[in-house]
């Protein structure tokens, strides 16, 4: 699991290292290439999800219901990263949208500060380059504090819906008995649990 000083040491290195300057150019490259990469991430999750989904069904209907369940928390988090990975791709398309405004401003703009901090938050954590190479250049534009306050999560400034779907956390049991039923009703497998008792949308979850 990463720690704020760890992931802040990893992206700023050796801080007497000169840093590259501000490229709008190289900015929005990186986000109309990294648009490309989500969606194309989103596709091979997709296709991940459903070959364990299938995995998944087969072990249901040999009443191999444990295994079942330590797959499915992959299914769950593979979907979790495929939701994440659909938020960064909207944030992407809102900086390109609005990337004049970036160009122009000496400060981070407000209205696009949560798109911003959330990418750079997302590109400590997810092996996609795009990311990374966007967070380079918005931290070359607004300064290395506002890449610390992103990286850090520093004032709860990022989605935190990202933040708790790249959670390492086990899936909650709730969530685990449902997507089991969702997989055996697709599958027209005769299986049903109890559901737990969920757990309310707003108890916080450590990243």
């Amino acid at each position: 699991q990463y720690t704020h000083t760890s992931l802040t040491m990893n992206f700023f290195g050796n801080a007497n290292k000169k840093r590259t300057g501000f490229d709008f150019n190289k900015l929005k490259v990186a986000l109309k290439s990294c648009i490309i990469r989500l969606q194309l991430r989103k596709t091979k999750s997709k296709n991940n999800i459903l070959k364990i989904k299938k995995s998944i069904s087969e072990l249901l209907s040999e009443g191999q219901d444990e295994s079942a369940r330590i797959q499915v928390e992959q299914v769950i988090k593979e979907d979790y990263k495929r939701d994440v990975f659909e938020e960064l791709e909207i944030y992407c398309e809102e900086m390109l949208a609005r990337i004049q405004l970036l160009k122009a401003s000496r400060y981070l703009p407000n209205e696009l500060r949560e798109a911003a901090l959330s990418v750079m938050y997302c590109a400590s954590r997810i092996e996609i380059k795009e990311l990374k190479d966007i967070q380079k250049q918005l931290a070359a534009k607004f300064g290395k504090e506002v890449a610390q306050e992103a990286i850090c999560n520093i004032g709860e400034c990022v989605n935190p819906k990202i933040i708790k779907k790249l959670s390492v956390n086990t899936p909650e049991d709730f969530i685990i008995v449902q997507y089991l039923n969702d997989i055996a009703t697709d599958y027209e497998i005769e299986w049903q649990a109890d559901l737990p008792v969920p757990v309310p949308l707003d108890v916080p979850i450590q990243p």
